[in-house]
């Protein structure tokens, strides 16, 4: 039995000497080939649309990658929206896909874009197959041309319209375009919104905007010939279709009606008549129009002398010593009014001239701007100048005693600077005497104060420092006096030298006496 189980052993053992090496030697089939094919819903699309890719990839094997990864480059004026499970937009044109271990079989990814407004010409998408597995002996693709396709979709170019067309002279003002009234040309018309341009009426009355893109836009007419007015709207709002020919946008003006004619009368006054330099003065002025038709585009014009200075108006802008009033529409019998107040700079009499300078109309007995005519007045303001005959003084002296009272005897201080503020600022310095005077000072509150730092350092104040003083109707104030006295009287000596000394000889004495001290000990 012993015998026959070794026999079996030695058998089994035998057969796997044999069948291993065998084994070893078998070729075992690897190699991978991957397939995308890519499509596209819409072969044909406009801006706004959505677009929907769908990436198929598929395997026959033998071999199975850990992982494979689909990338999707988007193409320029698409922008990513959507896509399936296991894809994700790594930037704005770039989509990734990633599989787990596939085994040989067929996946599909989807990709959802929208066209960009603006976007034209062939949208080309690209996506790309390739297997991620981290097994360094894993085998590359056997063909890769198949790896990779492209999907196509095309952005028809718009069919461009065109936006016209006619300004005409609307002869009885209807706002239609009656037979026989013509055109009229060398008028500008604007077109805005989707496209910007401008276009000037041909000898028949003609414009026209072409190649223009479906949108909106809005035409608007400029001015027609003087004196005409629309007869309709101004401007034309248009949504334009893909290739229409709107030529619907007309203009027409009215022609004037008979020569108005108009009858402007100004007239100014001023107050009060008579001022005080520096003082103010107001003009009034006034414009009626007596008639017969009514006056447009009416504009006066106020012109200040040399020697006011302009504070305000109650109508227009001042530039240069000239106010210039746009009155506009006056009817028949109304009046216009405003005033310009000045300051009066210098005395004299000052004359002030305010006149029509402009009207649609013609004036039956005035020509704007010429000076003259009842459409020219004038006003005359006097000044008179107030001079200046205050004064304030006058001491600056050595206060000898101290007691803050100008003694006899006691004498001025000369060089001092005093100082005077208030209505102006003003200096002067006392004279050999002490005097000091400030004069022709206006009416006022002035603060009248010595600068110390002018006097020699060893003396000071007895006095205040400052003093508030007001003057009117020419009088004359000498209160305004300064006292100083001598802080240390002066010996002629100087003491550093005699410090020094003493010093020494307090040290010279200390040391005697510690001597001294000490031979008395010793004996």
């Amino acid at each position: 039995m012993k015998g026959t189980r070794l026999t079996a052993l030695l058998g089994v053992m035998a057969l796997v000497l044999v069948v291993a090496p065998a084994a070893s030697a078998e070729t075992i089939d690897t190699g991978i080939d991957m397939v995308l094919v890519k499509t596209v819903d819409k072969a044909v699309a406009s801006p706004g649309e959505t677009l929907t890719y769908t990436i198929t990839i598929s395997h026959e094997g033998p071999s199975s990658p850990l992982q494979a990864a689909v990338v999707d480059t988007l193409p320029a004026g698409v922008t990513f929206v959507d896509a399936s499970t296991g894809c994700s937009a790594l930037d704005a044109s770039t989509v990734e896909c990633l599989t787990g271990p596939w085994l040989p079989s067929t996946l599909v990814y989807t990709i959802t874009v929208t066209i960009d407004e603006g976007a034209s010409g062939t949208l080309l998408n690209t996506a790309t197959v390739d297997h991620r597995d981290p097994r360094p002996d894993f085998p590359d693709d056997s063909d890769p041309s198949n790896n990779t396709d492209t999907a196509e979709t095309v952005i028809p170019e718009p069919e461009l319209g065109s936006i016209g067309d006619f300004v005409w002279l609307d002869s009885n003002g209807d706002g239609v375009q009656d037979a026989g009234e013509p055109g009229i040309p060398g008028v500008t018309v604007t077109l805005s919104g989707d496209a910007d341009a401008t276009a000037v009426t041909d000898a028949n009355g003609l414009y026209g905007f072409a190649d223009l893109a479906a949108g909106e836009y809005t035409a608007t007419v400029g001015a027609g010939p003087a004196g005409h007015t629309l007869s309709t709207a101004a401007s034309d709002v248009v949504i334009l279709a893909d290739g229409e020919v709107y030529l619907d946008a007309d203009f027409g003006f009215a022609p004037p009606p008979d020569e108005p004619v108009i009858d402007l009368e100004v007239t100014k006054t001023v107050s009060p008549a008579s001022v005080t330099v520096g003082d103010s003065a107001t003009f009034s002025i006034s414009v009626t129009n007596q008639g017969p038709d009514p006056a447009t585009g009416v504009v006066m014009t106020d012109t200040l002398p040399a020697g006011v200075t302009f504070v305000s108006s109650t109508a227009g802008t001042e530039a240069g010593g000239v106010i210039t009033v746009p009155v506009g529409d006056l009817a028949v019998g109304s009046e216009f009014v405003f005033s310009v107040t000045v300051t009066v700079d210098e005395s004299g009499a000052f004359t002030n001239a305010a006149e029509v300078t402009a009207a649609d109309q013609d004036d039956v007995d005035s020509t704007p701007g010429d000076g003259q005519g009842d459409d020219y007045d004038t006003a005359t303001v006097e000044a008179s100048e107030v001079l200046a005959n205050n004064s304030i003084g006058d001491f600056v002296w050595l206060d000898t005693n101290g007691d803050g009272i100008q003694d006899s005897g006691e004498p001025g201080i000369a060089g001092a600077v005093v100082n005077l503020t208030g209505g102006t600022t003003l200096s002067t310095t006392t004279a050999s005497d002490g005097k000091y005077l400030f004069s022709a000072l206006d009416d006022g509150t002035y603060t009248i104060s010595i600068n110390t730092s002018s006097v020699d350092d060893d003396y000071s104040l007895t006095t205040s420092a400052s003093f508030t003083i007001s003057v009117s109707g020419g009088v004359t104030n000498l209160t305004a006096d300064f006292g100083f006295n001598e802080v240390l009287p002066k010996t002629g000596t100087e003491t550093r030298p005699i410090a020094i000394l003493g010093f020494a000889l307090i040290l010279f004495g200390a040391a005697l006496l510690t001597v001294s001290r000490r031979r008395a000990e010793l004996v």
